[in-house]
């Protein structure tokens, strides 16, 4: 079997939701990552079984100086915000700029979360 490392980036909480939902995990509250959370998922690419590893990165100042650290090896980056927050996308170029200033980039892809955002098309309460 082939394991991609991905690293997810991006808004405390949404990034965890993400790992909830690509696990099939519905029910509980996400929570906020502190250093780093790793899950690991069993996928099926071009007729292939593949591991992938999620590496959820906290994305608080104070964990700034170490996540260098899990730049190092990884495959791809799933860059995370909720759409219903501004502030959580346009913090997206940091992470960007951090992960370029301190690493080989690697492929990144950019998902949003429909967070507070009623599927009806407005804002949720």
């Amino acid at each position: 079997k082939t394991t991609l490392v991905s690293m997810l980036a991006g808004t405390e909480c949404i990034s965890n939701g993400v790992v909830r939902d690509l696990s099939g995990l519905k029910d509980g509250m996400a929570q906020w990552t502190v250093g780093c959370s790793i899950s690991v998922l069993a996928a099926r690419v071009d007729g292939k079984d593949v591991m992938v590893e999620l590496w959820d990165v906290g994305g608080s100042r104070h964990y700034a100086h170490i996540r260098s650290t899990f730049y190092d090896g990884i495959d791809g980056v799933l860059l995370v915000y909720d759409v219903a927050n501004q502030k959580s996308y346009h913090s997206l170029s940091g992470w960007l700029f951090e992960l370029c200033c301190r690493s080989d980039p690697p492929s990144s892809l950019y998902w949003s979360d429909k967070g507070g955002v009623d599927m009806e098309g407005g804002l949720g309460t």
